[in-house]
């Protein structure tokens, strides 16, 4: 009882403290952008567990369908369509796109699973690079603030307040539909097919069935977050939208915060954001030292955390179960 009230305790102050910060530094321009940067990546990090860490599917091309909710509300900004009304069809051509994808991929597992949607995204580079007549090819599309007046209906401010808790409201939406999911008995079954998929089957669950469900919803909330992508920074290309190198960002935030936690992505974010914007800001010099600093992160956590930074509270549970059991045992031997 007394960890999940501390657990509860912990989401709130994370809580009021997301909300406060940005008050606090408001007038510091940098930080701002780094906790949007912040939120929006949680975002797309809390989708991708809810495929892997939850689903045991380890999509290497998640980032595409992200890809395909920042051009979706590009597009809605260049033909002057109010950009709030592309949040939804962003995230049902996304989920559309998934279906189609799905229908053959989540009939795969493991490392084939994973080559296929690598692939997939590989390809979807080079399509919006080769059609670039419809797409901007390598240039990608780009929001002029002269199309889109300043306003919730085209999520246009002058100020980074609003696109910050925009990006917040995507990341606590997404983790909700999370949430929802796993205390679910939809999550009980896709619990069940991540341990063993054939013992799943056997026991009459409707394996395609549930990992279709859940790579199109997974795919519709990385849509979300690459909606406010767009709408903040105000350019999507290819190379954000469809390359290896970010599609990276989400599988290692959420494997350093913990993978198997509901808040894995963003504890994730919330350390690796902000080390990999200063170090591009103070080693410049050093193009990439991001990525290895990343590596070797990666490779102590998998070394003394296998669980993620958030694997040490469950260790630290277990450690005070453990010995309230063995106090227990003792009483009742000496009685």
């Amino acid at each position: 009882m007394i960890f999940k009230k501390l657990s509860y305790l912990m989401i709130i102050i994370g809580f009021v403290v997301s909300i406060i910060l940005p008050f606090v530094f408001q007038s510091n321009g940098y930080l701002l952008d780094i906790f949007i940067s912040i939120m929006i990546w949680s975002a797309v990090a809390q989708s991708w567990i809810l495929l892997a860490g939850n689903g045991g599917m380890y999509s290497l091309g998640h980032i595409a369908f992200f890809g395909l909710g920042a051009y979706t509300t590009a597009y809605f900004a260049s033909w002057g369509i109010p950009t709030i009304f592309s949040f939804p069809v962003a995230m049902l051509v996304s989920g559309i796109v998934a279906l189609m994808l799905g229908f053959f991929v989540c009939r795969l597992s493991g490392h084939y699973f994973s080559l296929v949607t690598f692939v997939f995204t590989i390809g979807m580079g080079v399509l919006f690079r080769y059609y670039d007549k419809y797409t901007g090819g390598d240039y990608g599309i780009t929001i002029p603030l002269k199309i889109s007046p300043s306003g919730f209906l085209n999520m246009s401010w002058d100020s980074q307040l609003p696109y910050y808790f925009l990006a917040l409201s995507v990341t606590i939406f997404s983790t909700f539909i999370i949430w929802m999911l796993t205390k679910s008995s939809f999550g009980y079954k896709l619990s069940a097919i991540r341990e063993d998929m054939r013992a799943a089957r056997a026991v009459g669950i409707r394996v395609f069935r549930i990992r279709l469900i859940t790579f199109c919803v997974s795919a519709s909330l990385a849509a979300s977050a690459g909606t406010v992508y767009v709408s903040y920074f105000r350019l999507i290309e290819p190379n954000t939208a469809f390359s290896f190198h970010t599609a990276l960002n989400p599988i290692i935030y959420s494997i350093a915060g913990g993978i198997g936690n509901l808040f894995g992505g963003i504890i994730g974010a919330v350390i690796l954001v902000p080390l990999s914007s200063y170090l591009n800001k103070f080693a410049a010099d050093f193009p990439g030292i991001d990525r290895v600093v990343y590596g070797l992160i990666l490779m102590l956590i998998i070394l003394f955390l296998p669980k993620g930074i958030l694997g040490l509270l469950d260790r630290w549970k277990n450690k005070k179960e453990s010995k309230k059991e063995k106090e227990i045992q003792s009483l009742k031997k000496g009685a």
